[in-house]
């Protein structure tokens, strides 16, 4: 077998999708039917992810953070089954049908979602992080052996299929020194997920956990003591007040 070196591009894009909560307490997604044109997500993909990570448990907030990826799942009708629970039903009328990109999409149902799926989610992913994706590198194995029972060769390839399957493609560099590379275009918030986990790993990334006490998000991609700016700030200001504290005491002693 043949090992190649090759770049890898992760290239996200939304599907313009406005959400709402509905009656029932539902997070809806509706689609822009107007145009295909995607839209370039210019968020980094490490901050991304720990803005989903650190998302707080309510709706507004999950809606706010649904509005930036577009759509959050999708599958072909015909293979959604109980083999992943998360899966819910299709919206009636909101298929994904068409050229999108390098990707040529058939008969995807949208799927609307529950704020507590969306925790569960989040919970799932935090978890394979705190084990530094062990959990997850153990599921990218080789297929079961050959003499292997049906429902064993059943429940990998349907893990595979919804946990570790995701479009890729090739594209030529035009210009100096040119060369190809591959590009993982995710169309969703789950394949999203699922690419940037693929990079941590491919890349060996070093999993570490913010200092700041009160949010302990695991995090890769930086070499720093904090997830994200946010956190960053909070430790500066707290740090400098705390300074200021110190001063108060100092001249209120003398």
């Amino acid at each position: 077998m043949s090992h190649l070196p090759i770049s890898i591009e992760l290239r996200l894009l939304r599907i313009p999708t406005r959400w709402f909560l509905s009656e029932e307490k539902y997070l809806m997604p509706e689609l822009d039917h107007a145009g295909r044109k995607l839209e370039p997500i210019l968020d980094d993909p490490g901050d991304l992810r720990t803005e989903f990570l650190k998302l707080p448990h309510n709706a507004t907030s999950a809606l706010k953070f649904l509005e930036k990826i577009g759509v959050w799942s999708a599958w072909k009708v015909r293979t959604i089954t109980s083999a992943d629970s998360r899966v819910g039903t299709p919206i009636r009328g909101h298929s994904l049908d068409g050229a999108f990109g390098h990707r040529y999409l058939n008969g995807l149902g949208v799927l609307p979602l529950t704020t507590e799926e969306l925790w569960e989610e989040q919970a799932y992913w935090r978890k394979l992080l705190l084990k530094n994706l062990s959990p997850l590198r153990s599921k990218f194995a080789a297929p079961p052996r050959d003499e292997a029972s049906t429902a064993e060769k059943e429940t990998f390839a349907t893990e595979s299929e919804f946990g570790n399957t995701l479009p890729i493609h090739l594209e030529w560099k035009s210009g100096p020194g040119q060369y190809p590379h591959a590009v993982i275009q995710p169309l969703t918030g789950r394949e999203f997920l699922i690419a940037t986990a693929w990079l941590d790993i491919v890349r060996h990334e070093r999993v570490q956990v913010c200092q700041r006490k009160d949010c302990g998000l695991p995090f890769t991609g930086r070499e720093q003591k904090y997830c994200g700016d946010s956190c960053a700030h909070l430790m500066a200001v707290r740090a400098f007040r705390d300074r200021e504290r110190k001063a108060r005491r100092r001249k209120g002693g003398r």
